[in-house]
């Protein structure tokens, strides 16, 4: 079995579906925004009109393609506070793609891709979770990582990304990140 057919099985069986577990209720600095939705991300405003095809629960490849698809710079931390993004990282997604991988698990959209920052090469496979919320699993040759953030228009008119990234999706942050998407020339 390959990694990435390894990657599909675990969606298939819900390892993108964990909820973020806030014991107390309060809103924490671990949340990406204020109000939390199913996805463990706030979800309170759509993006640009579109975005993902209007529907949570069907949001639109082809929208998904052209927004995620090209190379992304940014940062990531190792602290709790967004303000300290230090590490530079970059990423190439490669693919958007809508698959059934289950009976339960129907039209999903997904995204492969990959890239390298300073602790090595990795791989990326991830998922929409709603019209903003996106899912992923950051694979180095021997770990990796959770990440799981919010895309938004630029002021640039371009594609970001924040969010948080952690040991396991709902778990304690280890850290945020924020990636901004190179425009074309």
């Amino acid at each position: 079995m390959t990694r990435t057919d390894l990657i599909k099985t675990l969606i298939a069986h819900g390892a993108l579906d964990a909820d973020i577990d806030d014991d107390d209720g309060e809103n924490t600095d671990d949340n990406v925004g204020g109000t939390e939705n199913d996805s463990g991300i706030e979800d309170e405003q759509p993006a640009a009109a579109g975005a993902g095809g209007g529907s949570r629960a069907d949001p639109d490849p082809g929208w998904w393609a052209d927004t995620l698809v090209g190379k992304w710079a940014g940062s990531y931390s190792y602290s709790y506070t967004r303000s300290e993004l230090s590490d530079p990282t970059e990423f190439e997604i490669k693919t958007v793609s809508r698959e059934s991988l289950s009976a339960l698990k129907k039209n999903l959209t997904l995204f492969e891709g990959g890239g390298e920052d300073t602790v090595a090469e990795f791989t990326i496979h991830g998922q929409i979770m709603s019209r903003r919320a996106v899912r992923f699993v950051k694979l180095y040759p021997k770990f990796g990582w959770m990440y799981e953030g919010l895309v938004d228009k630029t002021e640039g008119g371009g594609w970001c990304i924040k969010g948080r990234w952690a040991r396991q999706f709902g778990g304690e942050a280890n850290g945020h990140f924020m990636m901004t998407k190179s425009l074309s020339v």
